[in-house]
C-alpha cells in the first residue's frame, strides 16, 4: 500500500514538474513589455525618425554598424569588429557575416518592382548606401550634420556635390571603409544611432518614397521587427525577430508602444503595472519612489542656456562672444516651473563644491560687457553695431528670452530677434542646426563626464557649439585613465571653466526626467526618451 502511494505521488510530482516546464516555455514565448511614449509614431524610416515613438522603434527594429551596451559605451553589433588607422582619419569595420533582413511576404507581394532575388545578406553596400541617405540633403536627416567629420559629408550636406562622393566605401561584402578629414572621438557613438543605420538600396527604390511609412515598406535588421504601426490605434507593437543573429537575443517576446503624454495617466498605469517602465517629469517622480519594487532613476536630461555658434561668423570673434555671455544676468531670468533649478556648471551630476550654484558669479555686467564688443568691432570689419541676430528657444519661453534680447540692444544696440522652434525639435536644432545664438536644451545629463566633455573638443560629431578650440582640445586629450577619479574631477572642472570662461555657453537651468522600472522588470536601456534599448528588457 505504501509502495503504491509513493508511485502516485512520483507520477503527480512527475506531472507537475513537466506541467510547470511547458508554463515556463509559454511564459518566456509570449511575455510583453508595455511602455509609454510622450511624443507619438510618425515614420519609422531610422535616417529620418524623430520624437520618442518613431525613435525607439528605429534604435530597436533597425542595426547599425555600432550600438549603445547597457553602461552606455558603444560596441559592435553590426560590425563584427574594426581597426582605426594611427592618424585616426581611416576606420575599417568587419561585418557579421551571418546577418540577414527581415523580408515579409506582404512586402514581396505588395512591391511589384522588387527583384525576386534580393539578396537579404546585411552587405557593406547597405551601410553605405544608408550613410549617403543621411547626409543627402533631400533625405533631410537631423543627424547629418553630426557626420561632418566623413570626408565629403559637409559639401554633399551644402548640396555642393553628390552623395556618392563621401568618404564610405564597400571593401567586399563585408568590409566597410570610413575615411575621414580630421580624427572625431565621438565617430562611434555616431555610428550607434539610429540614422546611421544600414539601407539596403533595391528595396528602398522599390517603395517609391514610402519607405518607413507602413509595414510593407520596412526591411528591419535588428533585434525586434515592427508588427503593428498605428493605422486607426495609438499603439506600435514591436516583435522579437528570430533571424536576428547578434550574440545577445531579446528576452522578451514582444513590446508595446502606446502614445501617451499624459504624465498623470502615464504615473497610474506605472502603479498599476499596466505599463512596465517609461519616463516622468519630477512632479510624478515621487509617489512611484514610495512603490515596493519600483526602481526610479534620476536624470538630469537637459541643461538649459544660452549656446552661442562659434561657427557663425559673428560668434567666430571671442570678444563677441564674450561680451554676449558677459551682458546676460541669470538672476533675471525666469524658469519654468518644473524646472529642477538654476546653475551654473555644465557637469550635471557632480557633487564637487565648485559646482555649487553661485549668483554673484553670474550676474551681468554690461560695463564689461560693452568693452568686448567695441573690442570686436574694432578688430574686425565685418562686425558693427547693425548686427541682426536671431535666438532660436521655444515657444513657452519666447517672452523670457525677449527681455534678454531687449537687454542685449539696449546695451550694443544691435537688434536681435527671436525664432520659435517645437518642443519636439529643440535637442536636434541645437546638436545639428544652423543657429546664431540658442536658448535651448542640450542632452548631458545622461553622459559620462568623459563623454560629455568629448563632445566639445574641435571636430567632434555633436559638438553644440562648434567649438576649435586648441586650449581646450589640449585640456581634454592630457587627462589620462592613470589618474585617480579626483585628479579627473579637477581636470574636467578645468575643461568647463575653458568652456564657460571662452564664452561658449551661458548655463541657466536644468530639467530633469525619470526614469521608473515597475516590480521585477530590469535590463531596460534608457538613454534618453528617443533611444531605449528592449534588447536586454527582462520580467521576472
Amino acid at each position: 500500500m505504501k509502495r503504491t502511494i509513493r508511485r502516485i505521488l512520483s507520477l503527480l510530482l512527475a506531472l507537475a514538474s513537466i506541467t510547470a516546464l511547458f508554463a515556463g516555455c509559454g511564459d518566456d514565448e509570449e511575455r510583453s513589455l508595455y511602455y509609454p511614449v510622450a511624443d507619438g509614431f510618425s515614420s519609422v524610416d531610422p535616417q529620418v525618425a524623430s520624437g520618442d515613438g518613431a525613435g525607439i522603434v528605429a534604435s530597436n527594429c533597425f542595426e547599425g554598424l555600432m550600438r549603445r551596451d547597457p553602461d552606455g559605451a558603444a560596441v559592435p553589433a553590426g560590425a563584427d569588429s574594426y581597426t582605426v588607422s594611427p592618424d585616426g582619419k581611416t576606420y575599417t569595420f568587419k561585418l557579421r557575416r551571418d546577418a540577414v533582413w527581415y523580408l515579409t511576404n506582404t512586402s514581396k507581394e505588395s512591391l511589384d518592382t522588387l527583384p525576386a532575388d534580393l539578396d537579404v545578406r546585411v552587405t557593406a553596400a547597405d551601410y553605405v548606401f544608408g550613410l549617403r541617405r543621411c547626409v543627402d540633403p533631400v533625405t533631410g536627416s537631423a543627424g547629418a550634420k553630426n557626420l561632418t567629420a566623413v570626408k565629403g559629408a559637409a559639401e554633399i550636406i551644402a548640396g555642393k556635390a553628390s552623395p556618392d562622393t563621401l568618404g564610405v566605401r564597400a571593401v567586399d561584402d563585408f568590409t566597410l571603409e570610413i575615411t575621414l578629414i580630421r580624427p572625431d572621438p565621438g565617430l562611434l557613438q555616431t555610428l550607434s544611432s539610429a540614422y546611421a543605420a544600414p539601407c539596403k538600396q533595391a528595396f528602398f527604390e522599390a517603395c517609391r518614397g514610402r519607405y518607413g511609412l507602413a509595414l510593407r515598406y520596412l526591411l528591419c535588421n535588428g533585434p525586434f521587427l515592427v508588427w503593428q504601426l498605428p493605422d486607426e490605434k495609438t499603439f506600435v507593437e514591436m516583435r522579437r525577430n528570430d533571424r536576428y543573429t547578434g550574440a545577445e537575443k531579446p528576452k522578451v517576446y514582444s513590446v508595446w508602444l502606446y502614445d501617451n503624454s499624459d504624465q498623470a495617466d502615464v504615473e497610474d498605469k506605472l502603479k498599476d503595472g499596466k505599463y512596465d517602465a517609461g519616463y516622468v517629469d519630477s512632479d510624478h517622480s515621487a509617489a512611484l519612489r514610495r512603490k515596493r519594487g519600483f526602481t526610479v532613476t534620476g536624470v538630469s536630461g537637459a541643461l538649459w542656456g544660452f549656446w552661442f555658434n562659434a561657427a557663425d561668423p559673428v560668434f567666430a570673434d571671442r570678444n563677441m562672444r564674450l561680451a554676449f555671455a558677459v551682458s546676460v544676468n541669470v538672476n533675471d531670468i525666469a524658469i519654468p516651473d518644473d524646472a529642477e533649478g538654476k546653475t551654473s556648471r555644465l557637469l550635471l551630476e557632480s557633487d564637487y563644491p565648485y559646482f555649487e550654484f553661485s549668483p554673484e558669479k553670474i550676474a551681468a555686467d554690461d560695463e564689461t560687457a560693452g568693452k568686448y564688443f567695441r573690442a570686436a568691432v574694432a578688430t574686425n570689419e565685418d562686425l558693427d553695431a547693425d548686427l541682426m541676430l536671431t535666438v532660436l528657444t521655444v515657444p513657452a519661453l519666447e517672452d523670457t528670452v525677449k527681455k534678454q534680447c531687449q537687454r542685449w540692444q539696449r546695451v550694443f544696440g544691435t537688434d536681435v530677434k527671436t525664432k520659435t522652434v517645437e518642443p519636439a525639435d529643440a535637442f536636434d536644432e541645437l546638436q545639428y542646426g544652423d543657429y546664431q545664438i540658442a536658448f535651448l536644451p542640450c542632452a548631458l545629463g545622461s553622459l559620462s563626464d568623459a563623454e560629455l566633455f568629448s563632445r566639445f573638443l574641435s571636430g567632434s560629431s555633436g559638438n553644440p557649439v562648434s567649438m576649435n578650440d586648441k586650449a581646450y582640445d589640449g585640456l581634454f586629450t592630457a587627462i589620462t585613465d592613470g589618474m585617480t577619479d579626483e585628479q579627473k574631477l579637477v581636470a574636467y572642472q578645468d575643461c568647463e571653466q575653458r568652456i564657460l570662461s571662452e564664452g561658449y555657453v551661458v548655463p541657466v537651468f536644468t530639467t530633469a526626467t525619470y526614469f521608473v522600472c515597475g516590480r521585477g522588470v530590469s535590463g531596460i536601456e534608457a538613454v534618453s526618451p528617443e533611444e531605449v534599448y528592449f534588447l536586454w528588457g527582462d520580467i521576472s
